[in-house]
């Protein structure tokens, strides 16, 4: 059975996971519906924003609460998991990424970003 659920995240940053987003190529929009499984009864649900998948697939519901962002979806879609990651994985290493980096441009730190051969991503200071 399909239905929508949680995934547990630490994400406090909307403008970072905003361009995590966009660098999988998905976008957000305000207040509305996601996407999901036609009797899921989390389709009518308005959430805060929605991040809208770029293929046909399940969209994710993202509702501020307690400032921290939570992130729903229904995984039944393989394309969020193929896009994203199983458990959003590779998005939350991208916002990891994008929350680092702006940590070192917030305090003025020269910094390169190297990618291993085994695409590990480094940080090395200068």
């Amino acid at each position: 059975m399909s239905h929508t659920v949680e995934i547990k995240t630490n994400i406090s940053n909307f403008q970072l996971l905003d361009k995590s987003l966009e660098n999988f190529g998905w976008r957000i929009v305000e207040k509305t519906k996601a996407r999901t499984y036609r009797n899921d009864p989390a389709r009518e649900t308005i959430y805060d924003y929605v991040a809208v998948n770029p293929q046909d697939g399940y969209d994710l519901g993202i509702n501020l609460i307690d400032g921290e962002y939570k992130i729903y979806g229904d995984f039944y879609d393989s394309s969020i998991a193929q896009q994203l990651g199983e458990n959003l994985d590779s998005l939350k290493q991208r916002y990891s990424f994008e929350l680092t980096k702006a940590y070192f441009e917030e305090e003025e730190l020269e910094y390169e970003i190297n990618t291993t051969d085994e695409g590990i991503i480094e940080f090395c200071l200068n």
